[in-house]
């Protein structure tokens, strides 16, 4: 549901469908971050970016979010989705030959 709103369906589903890792610089150019930075400035712009954001109205932030992310409806179906794909066991293999580093072997 997000991803396709975020950068367009054919990129979503290339993105999921092939299960291609990007780099943080592919991933700030789709507009799927909005920062990117060395690892050891992460935490003092977390901690700037939340002074930033308890200084706002807490009404217009909140308001603000549930306009910017999906209704519970369409994440509740997508977990569903997410869901019925972990009971096939092929997210298992996927990730257990990611880390063995080979090619996945998925069982119909």
């Amino acid at each position: 549901v997000r991803l396709p709103l975020a950068i367009g369906r054919s990129r979503a589903a290339y993105m999921i469908l092939t299960g291609r890792q990007i780099s943080a610089k592919e991933a700030y150019a789709m507009g799927l971050v909005a920062e990117i930075m060395p690892s050891e400035s992460l935490l003092s712009r977390a901690e700037e970016l939340a002074r930033e954001l308890g200084a706002k109205s807490y009404v217009a932030v909140a308001y603000a979010k549930r306009i910017l992310f999906p209704d519970d409806e369409a994440l509740a179906r997508e977990a569903r989705r997410f869901g019925q794909c972990f009971e096939t066991g092929h997210p298992k293999e996927g990730m257990s030959a990611f880390l063995e580093r080979r090619p996945p072997k998925f069982s119909d």
